[in-house]
């Protein structure tokens, strides 16, 4: 992760491995403080999502399968990074779960067909005021990070 365009409370952390199992997340962690809900998600290589930002849902994503690259952009009011971006590589080889706080806008493209868990402390449709955005809208902003 490059240090100069990480967004603060974006936590990339390491998925333990063991006995055929990924274990994604524990209570221990202290990630999220409620559960609203779980999915299991499929992207072919070179499929995007749209950019998706949450109000009040924090969210942590883990690919178990493939590889996928995230961008993120920070569109948090009184932020101090406010509109910064940064990518990021989540791979199933070397699972890692990152932790995408509200406010946060984030999509996904898979760099190979990957198999990805998502995690969110509140349902979707919870909130009116969550948005789902045109990947190409925002993809132009992450051709140099």
């Amino acid at each position: 992760m490059n240090i100069q365009n990480s967004i603060p409370d974006v936590f990339l952390f390491d998925v333990e491995r063991k006995d055929g199992r990924f274990i994604l997340l524990r209570d221990n962690d202290h990630l999220l403080r409620r559960f609203g809900q779980v999915e299991f998600r499929e992207l072919r290589a070179g499929e995007n999502t749209p950019f998706t930002l949450r109000v009040v849902a924090d969210e942590i994503w883990s690919v178990i399968k493939g590889e996928a690259s995230l961008s993120l952009m920070d569109r948090r009011e009184g932020s101090p990074t406010k509109n910064h971006v940064m990518k990021l590589t989540l791979s199933g080889e070397e699972p890692q779960s990152v932790l995408v706080p509200f406010g946060v806008a984030f999509a996904f493209t898979a760099i190979e067909d990957a198999q990805m868990v998502r995690l969110a402390t509140h349902q979707d449709q919870a909130h009116s005021q969550d948005e789902t955005l045109s990947y190409e809208e925002f993809a132009s902003l992450f051709k140099s990070t």
